[in-house]
């Protein structure tokens, strides 16, 4: 659980697309599409979640022989993008590029499209969304179409936020992994990595289409 400190760090200005009622910026909740503040790790539900974790397998040590089922669960990358500032500050903004294919596929009819789903839902994407014209294949029973899209600005914020979700969560499977070596545990235990679907980054927009990018998830 976060602690009174964390939350009075996580309230403090940082960089972040919104603001709280009573004017300071948003550094946790889901009123926007992403934060940043300089805050600990575990200031952060990942962070918790490492930390956790870390300290069940330093206490799984004393009993090796002892056979055990460990499940970490981290919400990043998963809407908003809340991190640390040292994660976003590994991706500056002039080094994020826009998805080379933003439009959905040429042959794709109008049901199957979707303009944007839950990210549009919070207050700094909602109101952004453009209407763009969708063009098929000449020939095409599918008749053209209008979707809407993020701006480019807001296109790369999000991006740059979900590199930094993926290098916070990278940070806490780092420590796992370290201490089931520290440990000897690591000699004798199956680690499993999955996701729950694809996320395209905005290449055909994102997760919710029919296409094989979304219907996809990571197992290792």
């Amino acid at each position: 659980m976060q602690t009174e400190k964390c939350i009075a760090c996580l309230r403090k200005p940082n960089e972040s697309p919104g603001t709280y009622a009573n004017g300071s910026l948003m550094g946790l909740g889901s009123v926007v599409s992403w934060s940043s503040a300089d805050c600990p790790d575990n200031c952060y539900p990942d962070g918790l979640v490492g930390d956790a974790i870390v300290a069940q397998l330093k206490a799984k040590a004393a009993n090796p022989a002892q056979p055990f089922f460990l499940a970490a669960g981290f919400k990043r990358p998963h809407l908003g993008f809340y991190a640390p500032k040292w994660a976003y500050d590994l991706y500056p903004s002039s080094s994020i590029q826009l998805a080379k294919h933003r439009m959905p596929p040429s042959d794709m009819p109008a049901p199957a499209w979707c303009d944007g789903g839950s990210m549009g839902t919070f207050n700094d994407t909602k109101s952004v969304f453009e209407e763009r014209h969708i063009p098929t294949n000449p020939g095409s029973p599918f008749s053209n179409f209008s979707g809407k899209f993020l701006p480019d600005a807001k296109h790369i914020e999000l991006r740059r936020g979900y590199y930094a979700s993926v290098s916070l969560v990278d940070k806490q499977l780092g420590r796992i992994l370290d201490v089931l070596e520290s440990t000897g545990l690591r000699n004798n235990t199956i680690i499993t990595f999955t996701g729950d679907h694809g996320f395209q980054l905005g290449v055909h927009l994102t997760k919710v289409l029919p296409i094989v990018p979304s219907c996809a998830f990571e197992y290792t």
